[in-house]
């Protein structure tokens, strides 16, 4: 039986930082990274606020957007944040407006 041979290829993976910090290119630091716990914090934050004025549950809140339970709880725990999108469905179902629910633009 005759067995086929197999081309070995070069691998052209990605290297990683070269030490010191200074990317592969040579360019210096690495690119910063954003922070957005304390953002998403925030945003949980008045999602639970609007949520308790609107005197609405968890789940009554979550049926009323049209997103599931957990993934409402997930918002106000702030381990997910809602989609862009989602939030002028969100304020109507919390009878609020947009600036009640994300901060504001700088």
């Amino acid at each position: 039986m005759k067995t086929k041979k197999t081309r070995k290829t070069q691998s052209k993976g990605v290297r990683g930082p070269a030490p010191g910090g200074a990317d592969v290119r040579g360019r210096g630091r690495p690119p910063k990274t954003l922070d957005l716990t304390d953002e998403r914090q925030r945003i949980a934050a008045r999602i639970r606020a609007a949520r308790d004025r609107a005197g609405l549950t968890v789940i009554d809140a979550g049926r009323a957007a049209g997103v599931a339970a957990p993934t409402w709880y997930d918002w106000e725990q702030g381990r997910a944040t809602p989609p862009l999108l989602a939030i002028p469905t969100i304020c109507r179902a919390l009878k609020c407006r947009r600036g009640d629910l994300m901060p504001e633009e700088e």
